[in-house]
């Protein structure tokens, strides 16, 4: 398999949820201070104006005859993500909430990457750990990307999870069993089409005409995106169409 540019970072972010998921050291700290953490969104009127507001823009990069087949079951899907980032329900741990490429910073040597760290964690809360493992690779990853390493990726992050574990003496199929985490992964695989709907566009703003979030309405945010997010979000849907999800 040719280099994977992606498999440093993993580590760094399940360090992160594998820390926190080690409670059973310090139960009441974790009970008390992590536990607690909700996720900081508002569903109300403005929210979901922006989600529709997104929507009708993702949706006009679709050819005709995909957007007519799929464009009303992306809008079912989209109005599940409250669901999904409230939900705590199963295996939870601290999680950043926004873990995309460029919160991520690596330490190069020698044109290697020696150290990787995480920043900015203004939006961490406890919640689903899978959602932050597939926040990081559909905001950053094209459909080749996905059909060489997907699979790929996701066992390296389970299996880093074990080794993570194992310097806490904790096995992990006590903490999070791997037909769990299957079984997990695959109920939350189109939280990868969500972000791409209403999130993914703010990345590929053009640099001239950046949106201003924090004095305009999102219900009626307008900017423009560069021609690369159709190619991006066509691959996206075809996948989840592939996937059965659509």
């Amino acid at each position: 398999m040719e280099e994977n540019p992606h498999k440093e970072n993993l580590p760094s972010e399940l360090k992160q949820h594998m820390e926190r998921i080690a409670k059973t050291e310090r139960p009441e700290y974790f009970i008390e201070k992590i536990a607690t953490m909700k996720q900081p969104f508002k569903f109300e009127e403005d929210w979901h104006g922006f989600v529709k507001n997104m929507y009708n823009y993702s949706i006009s990069c679709l050819e005709a005859d995909v957007r007519n087949r799929v464009g009303e079951k992306i809008l079912e899907k989209v109005g599940d993500y409250p669901k999904y980032m409230n939900d705590v329900s199963g295996v939870s741990t601290l999680c950043h909430g926004d873990f995309k490429h460029n919160n991520v910073m690596a330490k190069e040597i020698d044109q290697k990457v020696k150290e990787v760290i995480t920043i900015d964690f203004q939006i961490a809360h406890y919640g689903c750990p899978i959602l932050d493992f597939l926040y990081f690779i559909f905001n950053g990853t094209d459909k080749d990307f996905r059909k060489k390493y997907l699979a790929y990726l996701k066992d390296l992050y389970y299996d880093s999870m074990k080794k993570f574990l194992d310097f806490f003496g904790i096995d992990v199929e006590k903490v999070f069993k791997r037909v769990e985490f299957e079984r997990v992964f695959k109920e939350k695989l189109d939280f990868g089409l969500m972000i791409n709907v209403f999130y993914v566009p703010f990345l590929f703003a053009a640099d001239e005409d950046s949106p201003d979030v924090a004095n305009e309405s999102l219900s009626t945010l307008s900017f423009k995106v560069d021609d690369r997010f159709k190619v991006r979000f066509r691959g996206i849907v075809d996948d989840f169409i592939e996937w059965g999800y659509l």
